[in-house]
């Protein structure tokens, strides 16, 4: 999918063909999911909120995500791509999870979700790991007080998650 942005990018494919290229690999992580899926599974280590910021939208990732982390127990609830901030606070507010993954796919939508994880830190104090393919440029912001991860494999946020949940 990298080099598929990356023709995007250069003008050697149209956004539609982009597209369905995205839609492909989607299709393939519904199948992933519906082989591996064990719903006898006991071990919910807890509710995981996954969202993207206002204006973001793009799902891959976070359908990815999503797919590796209900395979290792976790409890997951994904809000889908472009929720407005104040609809995600309020289903935090009746969800209750126990953390909260922003992805951020385009460096342009770092603004937006800085403006996300303000709103949550003023009415929740629920752990958020920022995730995502903006995150190679994203600085540390100590006024988000958030866990932010680069370039990190699906082991390592499952690690991440699980430490974030024990503080």
């Amino acid at each position: 999918m990298y080099e598929v942005g990356d023709l995007w990018a250069q003008g050697k494919i149209d956004a539609a063909t982009e597209h369905v290229c995205s839609n492909i690999a989607n299709g393939l992580i519904k199948v992933i999911n519906e082989r591996t899926a064990n719903p006898t599974k006991p071990n919910l280590q807890c509710k995981l909120l996954i969202c993207t910021p206002e204006g973001e939208l793009h799902n891959l990732g976070c359908n990815v995500i999503e797919s590796f982390l209900l395979s290792k127990g976790f409890k997951d609830y994904y809000a889908s791509s472009s929720v407005p901030a104040d609809s995600i606070i309020r289903y935090i507010k009746d969800l209750q999870p126990d953390i909260i993954l922003v992805s951020i796919t385009l460096n342009e939508n770092i603004k937006p979700a800085r403006r996300l994880i303000r709103k949550i830190r003023s009415s929740s104090h629920i752990p958020v790991v920022i995730c995502g393919a903006a995150m190679k440029d994203l600085y540390a912001d100590s006024t988000i007080d958030t866990i932010i991860t680069r370039n990190g494999s699906l082991a390592d946020l499952v690690n991440l998650l699980n430490m974030a949940i024990k503080k």
